[in-house]
């Protein structure tokens, strides 16, 4: 048996939505998701439902194995999903949303904890992740063609070619 300590990051940032907790909340699903993120595809959903709900399972496309997630709480009333993603060999991540109903609509507060699990990730790796997670949530609170068609009230645009971010932080901090 190998022990060693874990190459750790987490990170927490804000996302502002125009739309109230209600209406959000939904779209916290594995299913529904596909509805408002261009390209995601879950290749399996376990769910007695159908959608979202304590206990279900999903998988992803990862590299070098498809990831799995479990979602741990599910609790529309308080506005709040937890879930966990593994990738095996790679990271194990858990993945908190808070939502917080605003005169706006609502913030949404996101946290990705992730721990590399792969001997060949260092911590370095480990927090690269930062960056992409800031450029995704400044891209997602400024593109109207990335925002969600419930959230920001406008049909989908097609996502333009590559060009620089815009927008700055929005409250992301380490833990």
């Amino acid at each position: 048996m190998e022990i060693r300590k874990p190459a750790r990051a987490t990170r927490t940032y804000t996302q502002k939505l125009v739309a109230p907790p209600d209406r959000v909340f939904p779209l916290l699903c594995p299913v529904r998701e596909a509805d408002w993120i261009e390209g995601w595809e879950p290749r399996l959903v376990v769910s007695s439902s159908g959608v979202a709900e304590p206990d279900c399972v999903f998988t992803t496309p990862a590299e070098p194995i498809d990831a799995i997630w479990y979602i741990t709480r599910h609790e529309p009333a308080a506005g709040f999903v937890e879930m966990l993603k593994i990738t095996p060999s790679v990271t194990a991540c858990r993945l908190t949303i808070q939502l917080r109903a605003t005169a706006a609509g609502c913030d949404a507060d996101i946290t990705y904890s992730k721990i590399a699990s792969a001997p060949f990730r260092s911590p370095r790796r480990a927090r690269a992740g930062a960056p992409a997670i800031r450029a995704v949530s400044a891209r997602f609170r400024t593109d109207p063609a990335v925002r969600p068609f419930p959230l920001c009230l406008a049909p989908r645009r097609p996502r333009p070619r590559p060009r620089a971010w815009r927008g700055g932080r929005t409250g992301t901090r380490q833990r």
